[in-house]
């Protein structure tokens, strides 16, 4: 690896060259696009080469405001990964137990093994990713710590489905079924007959659906943790905005799955939760990851949204709310620069899509 004076203007390593102080990164001649998060761990990484950074040291270069940093730095990994891309070289070493480190090649090793975490017994490198669509970028699953309960056979993970939809419910009975370590303790069909369920069985995992009748998902995850602080619950759910996940996650959520990954993903994610960790749909991450730093509605911009999204005109929405037709208008304009939107069409649409509203 080259620098380039004291305080560089370019880094170049392998077949890469990044300019931090115009934020560009180029392979060859060719531009290389990079998100803004993702360009700023790649900076941190290369400005000081050698140096293992934790997490919450790296984190903290990069994010000033944290919410699921872990999540929005191996997210944000994932990427720079995806776009160097680079099969003869892997650039980012992750040291188990202490955090990353950039290298030219996966053989130049300037950290003492003796700094290497000894249970790990080596260098854990970071296989390159290949995909076109930033949905297709996995996020790793954090390492879940040890947890004193170990499934098995003869003690398996208890599992409680809870989903309004039959099909739904046997299908994911069907993924169990075939492993030794889960079982299906029983089924619920409204957040209601949930909560009821969950205290005649006690799962030791809550799969649960947000859309329902009686109650949904993020009430009964509410009551649910309310009663019993210690519930691990896993949304299984249709929706992929990072609104939703995150109303979720608040709630008490420790995993959010879409359903449609639900046959690669469910039974890592159940035993990931099981044993403390933490499990996220990597679309659902890469979106919060996305809009951490963005300036989050207020209650009362949802509620002129979700009217306006119902079709209300400003002076319906102002009779509803018992305020002023100007002071909708106000509403609406921050709302539309919070969510980078061009109208009021363009903006109930992104935050639908994000589930900031329900429609």
């Amino acid at each position: 690896m080259q620098m380039i004076g004291t305080a560089p203007e370019c880094i170049h390593f392998g077949p890469f060259s990044l300019w931090p102080r115009g934020r560009k990164l180029k392979r060859g001649e060719e531009a290389v696009e990079l998100g803004g998060r993702a360009l700023g761990v790649l900076i941190a990484l290369l400005e000081e080469p050698g140096v293992v950074q934790s997490h919450e040291t790296l984190t903290s270069k990069v994010w000033q405001r944290r919410w699921l940093d872990d999540s929005n730095l191996r997210v944000a990994i994932a990427q720079v990964r995806r776009a160097l891309d680079d099969k003869a070289n892997r650039y980012i070493v992750n040291v188990p137990g202490q955090g990353y480190y950039f290298a030219a090649e996966a053989e130049v090793l300037t950290v003492p093994r003796s700094q290497v975490d000894t249970d790990a017994g080596r260098w854990d490198e970071i296989d390159p990713i290949v995909g076109e669509d930033p949905e297709d970028v996995p996020v790793p699953e954090p390492e879940a710590p040890m947890h004193k309960a170990q499934a098995s056979a003869d003690s398996p993970i208890t599992v409680l489905i809870v989903d309004d939809h039959v099909l739904l419910r046997e299908g994911v009975r069907a993924v169990i079924s075939a492993q030794d370590d889960i079982h299906v303790a029983g089924e619920a069909e409204s957040g209601r007959s949930a909560i009821d369920a969950y205290r005649a069985l006690k799962p030791d995992v809550v799969l649960m659906d947000l859309q329902m009748p009686d109650m949904n998902g993020l009430d009964a995850i509410t009551e649910l943790r309310r009663t019993d602080p210690d519930a691990k619950i896993i949304v299984l759910t249709t929706y992929t905005g990072d609104g939703r996940a995150l109303k979720a996650l608040r709630a008490g959520a420790m995993g959010y799955l879409v359903k449609a990954s639900l046959r690669n993903e469910l039974l890592g994610a159940i035993r990931s939760v099981f044993h403390g960790g933490k499990h996220l749909d990597a679309a659902i991450a890469s979106d919060i990851a996305l809009h951490v730093l963005d300036e989050a509605l207020t209650e009362r911009e949802v509620d002129v949204l979700s009217l306006a999204a119902w079709g209300n005109t400003n002076k319906q929405i102002a009779r509803k709310l018992d305020i002023s037709e100007e002071t909708v208008k106000g509403y609406m304009k921050v709302a539309f620069s919070k969510l980078g939107a061009t109208d009021r069409t363009h903006a109930v649409t992104i935050a639908a899509k994000r589930g900031l509203i329900e429609l």
